[in-house]
């Protein structure tokens, strides 16, 4: 902003300042919701952090499929245990889940997952509830027809 001390006059100050302004970076690292094929859009700027690899590579080796073996309670606990090594702060953890977790995934959850409706996902909280969601939903379904064919 050196550049605005040169600028004698009001106006031209503040027309000086939002031209600097409009030529920044930050507008550009918020892609608009409906530009933006991943479900996941928290816009906040704490959860604008980047994934150590090691972190990707470790949920990568054991990913959730959404199999009838697996449980969904059990995944999301592991993914929160890990994003206890990330940060003590209850904020950032929950971010860290929600950037981990789509790397977590695999086969059928993955597919789900990536049939969400682009910026659907605005929380933390609302990825966890979506989540479960399907995953129960799919398991009463599993239910019903056991039950019906018995």
């Amino acid at each position: 902003m050196s550049l605005l001390k040169n600028v004698k006059n009001t106006h031209d100050r503040s027309t000086a300042k939002s031209l600097l302004e409009r030529r920044t970076i930050r507008p550009k690292l918020y892609p608009a919701a409906k530009f933006d094929a991943s479900p996941i859009n928290i816009i906040d700027e704490d959860y604008d952090f980047s994934l150590d690899l090691s972190y990707i590579a470790i949920v990568e080796k054991e990913p959730f499929c959404g199999t009838k073996n697996e449980s969904a309670i059990a995944h999301m606990n592991e993914l929160s245990t890990m994003s206890g090594l990330f940060s003590n702060d209850i904020k950032m953890r929950t971010y860290f889940v929600a950037k981990i977790f789509p790397f977590s995934l695999k086969g059928e959850a993955k597919t789900w997952f990536n049939n969400l409706p682009p910026g659907s996902i605005d929380s933390p909280d609302c990825l966890i509830s979506t989540f479960f969601r399907n995953i129960f939903h799919r398991v009463l379904d599993m239910l019903f027809c056991r039950n019906f064919l018995i």
